[in-house]
């Protein structure tokens, strides 16, 4: 039997195996040192693993007892930092338990340690105790080993020195490698010196990380376009690839070259791992709809829960609803029983019991991840609690990795120069190579510094990372067979100037390269694209990109403003259906925005989560339900106008009560605190707005939130009108809509008064205030149909009220304001049908909600460069826009 022995690196030993089964070389095995120690330990032992050593700290840590670590014990990162240092310990040959006499950090540390060994398998060996084990039975070694060689090997931990050069005393070691360590000097391990490369080298500096990356890919390209190498001849390496990992998944992905991540994939690549991100959000940061909406689906597809969910179990919730907690879950799933039969049940059968183990918190973490998870999800969820406290969980779950599932031996490797130092290819690519990064600074470790280990003689770093990091990068200088780039950034992520590693060769000249370059070789196909201007240039999108652009820069009116062919049929069908209040307003106001609105379709977004407070929008909707339900009840006895204030305040508060729980499972509501401080406030509000001194008509009704001209409403007998009649708008062919927050009406039906609440402020000229240039049309509107709707012969007062401030603004000439309105809305109609679909003024607005289709910033650029030509063309109707 012969034995190779690879030293730390997965990849070297994956890529050994695949050379010695191609070459078909029976007999031979492959193991790490720990792996070769723990062969000739005997009797079931092996090394610590991580797990399990990250597992006994947890259990150790628990309980305190360990005099200056006692004050940190439970912070998140203890539990890592402690993982850290006993392992450095370790490989540095010495047990801390040694050190307990020393007092204060090194006997708190020694404590650690016994307390982690006891908690572990008794299988389980610390590697200086490992090693003496070994050293016991190293006479055995030519039947548990035979002939052992170390292939490409530059070291090993200190703490298996001693065993290598006994070994050596039993049996043939060879030690193969270009640069071998000094400490195999004089011993009788068999020094095999491979004859040292002599590759090219190239200096080339990129403009940041991000275009490092894209140059490695298109060189790795190049290379397998040319014929020059095979993708398992390449590798790309930095000194610490999960800095670089962002930038390598996204071009890698775009790229669709066949790279092999040897450190492994980022956890949240995977769907597993996405599922654990979206259990640790629930979890830290409570219930939502949103998060409890992307949980499900992925538990379904990698967990063992939800699987009797109804496929379509989202529909029975209202988009919008506020489901923060457990018990609004059961109160919205109990109200939508009648219209959905029995799935609600359903639903809270199968999912209450996962909201409520979710509505624990991260204290509930470990239970949750054994409850819902299973196979690689699990197993991700179970490696980030082992790495610290569940109110890390998020920040953990960024550093876990998954196996790639793209193998290395037909793939370009991106490792760590460590790595592929044990596993050299003909094509090597260095990233990073800047005086801050490579080589790295080494640092004192947080839990036992050097101050307290030299004065005992100890080192728990012999083999310093900047050390490390020198002798890999030497020993890739001369073991890559063909070809080597140096690549360096000029500047970093943040903009910083960045000067050149110590280790890039004196006299190596440095090609620059541009970001904007003309690469021989795309990585990509944008990239190719990129490249390839002439060729790009003809295609769709770059003419329609040239077109947009040039029409943006144009003061005169284009297509992208809002052009359209005459009588367009989204249009013709928009027109024809019943305007709103709201609707109007932008027809006249932002034509291109009642576009997108109505003929289109498009929304708005809405906010999902808790907003701090509610808007004004938001606020004035519960204020008006609020009205709506007062009034309901205080009509059904005895009526409204003869309520006293008593009576009133008492309704208000009932029907405040009745929305705020409606609101609640149904739209996002705030935090506790200040939701109940927006319902004071609109109970307030309402009461005012029901309060205002004036005197009733004659035998007065009155109605709230009175719907007309809507086909699809339902009639009711205790309306004055059937909702379902049109209510055309003479010359304009405009029907109109809406809700009429109250109406009054006389019990011979000759008055009527209608009010508009507004919990806003009141304007700086109330008293000029008619249609506040387009803006203000409820009270023309409203007067209108109230007419339409009596007949002719009732006297209609229209008005807005301000309850904030008990102010009241009638309608002061309405048929003259009507006659300006309709001339308005006839000449916006016919425009829109003409196919001007153009921004207005309120497309500048501050608070449009869809802003974000305009060219950015369009208040300051894109409305004052375009204002001229679009009062120009829609100079029929643009004159209301000054209208007081």
């Amino acid at each position: 039997m012969r034995c190779t022995v690879i030293v730390g690196s997965e990849l070297a030993c994956r890529m050994q195996r695949h050379q010695l089964a191609m070459a078909c070389a029976h007999g031979t095995q492959i193991l790490s040192v720990c792996q070769m120690a723990a062969r000739l330990a005997g009797g079931f032992v092996e090394p610590v693993r991580r797990e399990a050593l990250l597992e006994g700290l947890w259990t150790a840590l628990a309980v305190p007892g360990y005099g200056e670590l006692d004050d940190v014990r439970e912070l998140p990162g203890t539990v890592r930092a402690a993982a850290a240092t006993l392992t450095k310990a370790w490989t540095a040959g010495f047990r801390v338990a040694a050190l307990k006499d020393h007092g204060g950090r090194l006997e708190a540390m020694a404590r650690l340690e016994e307390a982690v060994l006891a908690a572990l398998p008794r299988r389980m060996l610390p590697h200086p105790t490992l090693c003496e084990r070994a050293m016991a039975n190293v006479g055995d070694a030519s039947r548990l080993l035979g002939p052992v060689t170390f292939d490409h090997v530059d070291e090993v931990d200190t703490v298996w020195r001693d065993l290598v050069l006994e070994l050596a005393r039993h049996v043939r070691v060879t030690w193969r490698a270009v640069r071998p360590p000094a400490w195999l000097d004089g011993s009788e391990v068999v020094v095999e010196r491979p004859r040292e490369a002599a590759p090219s080298v190239a200096h080339v500096a990129c403009a940041g990380p991000r275009h490092e990356v894209v140059e490695a890919l298109r060189w790795a390209r190049g290379l397998i376009a040319e014929g020059r190498a095979r993708p398992d001849q390449i590798a790309i390496v930095s000194v610490d690839p999960g800095e670089w990992d962002d930038d390598m998944a996204a071009a890698v992905a775009e790229s669709s070259l066949p790279v092999h991540f040897a450190h492994g994939r980022a956890a949240t690549s995977l769907p597993e791992g996405q599922a654990c991100a979206a259990l640790a959000r629930i979890l830290l940061h409570g219930l939502s709809q949103d998060r409890v909406r992307r949980l499900v689906p992925l538990l379904r597809s990698v967990g063992k829960a939800l699987g009797d969910l109804p496929p379509l179990w989202q529909n029975a919730l209202p988009p919008d609803a506020a489901l923060t907690t457990v018990e609004r879950w059961k109160r919205l799933l109990n109200r939508v029983e009648d219209t959905h039969g029995s799935e609600p049940r359903t639903i809270e059968a199968v999912l209450l019991p996962v909201l409520e183990l979710a509505e624990r918190g991260p204290q509930a973490a470990k239970d949750a991840g054994e409850a819902l998870l299973s196979g690689r999800a699990l197993a991700i969820w179970r490696a980030a609690l082992r790495e610290a406290a569940p109110e890390a969980l998020e920040v953990v779950l960024r550093d876990v990795r998954g196996e790639d599932p793209v193998g290395p031996e037909g793939a370009i490797v991106w490792a760590s120069a460590c790595e592929v130092a044990q596993a050299p290819r003909p094509f090597v690519r260095m990233l990073g190579l800047t005086s801050r990064a490579w080589p790295r600074r080494s640092s004192d470790d947080p839990l036992l510094p050097q101050r307290l280990l030299k004065p005992i003689g100890l080192d728990l770093d012999p083999d310093p990372v900047p050390m490390r990091d020198r002798r890999h990068f030497a020993v890739l200088m001369t073991a890559t067979g063909s070809h080597v780039v140096l690549s360096r950034s000029r500047r970093d992520a943040e903009g910083r100037r960045l000067g050149k590693s110590p280790l890039v060769p004196a006299g190596l000249t440095s090609l620059v390269l541009p970001r904007s370059r003309v690469p021989e070789h795309a990585y990509s196909e944008s990239d190719r694209m990129l490249a390839r201007a002439d060729e790009f240039a003809g295609t769709a999108l770059a003419r329609s990109a040239a077109s947009a652009w040039e029409d943006w820069s144009s003061a005169r009116i284009t297509p992208h403003d809002g052009l359209v062919r005459r009588d367009h049929p989204l249009i013709v069908a928009a027109l024809e259906k019943p305007q709103s209040a709201t609707s109007l307003r932008l027809l006249l106001r932002d034509p291109l925005g009642w576009l997108w609105r109505y003929p289109l379709g498009w929304k708005d977004t809405q906010e999902a989560e808790e907003p701090l407070a509610l808007d004004a929008l938001a606020f004035g909707n519960l204020v008006h339900e609020t009205l709506q339900g007062a009034v309901a009840e205080l009509e059904a006895v005895g009526g409204f106008a003869q309520a006293d204030r008593s009576t009133l305040e008492a309704a208000v508060e009932r029907a405040c009560t009745a929305v705020a729980l409606r609101w609640e499972t149904e739209q996002p509501v705030p935090p506790a605190v200040m939701w109940d401080k927006a319902r004071r406030e609109a109970m307030s509000c309402a009461v005012a707005a029901l309060s205002v001194a004036e005197p009733p008509l004659a035998g007065q009704r009155s109605w709230t939130e009175l719907p007309f001209g809507n086909p699809e409403a339902q009639p009711d007998g205790g309306l004055p009108w059937d909702p379902r009649t049109a209510v055309p708008v003479p010359g304009t062919g405009l029907r109109i809509n809406g809700v009429i927050d109250r109406l009054d009406v006389s019990d011979d039906r000759t008055q009527a008064r209608v009010t508009d609440y507004k919990t806003g402020k009141v304007p700086s000229q109330p008293h000029a205030f008619v249609l506040g240039g387009g803006k203000e049309l409820q009270r023309c509107l409203y007067t209108f149909a109230v007419e339409t709707l009596l007949g002719n012969g009732v006297a209609v007062e229209t008005r807005l009220l301000y309850p904030r401030e008990g102010q009241v603004l009638p309608l002061p000439d309405p048929q003259t304001t009507l006659g300006t309105l309709t001339a308005a809305l006839q000449a916006a109609a016919a425009s829109m049908r003409a196919g001007r679909a153009l921004p207005g003024p309120d497309a500048a607005d501050p608070h449009n909600r869809m802003a974000i289709a305009l060219p950015a910033n369009a208040r300051r650029t894109y409305w004052r460069r375009k204002e001229g030509a679009v009062r120009h063309e829609l100079s029929a109707f643009a004159e209301i826009w000054e209208e007081k």
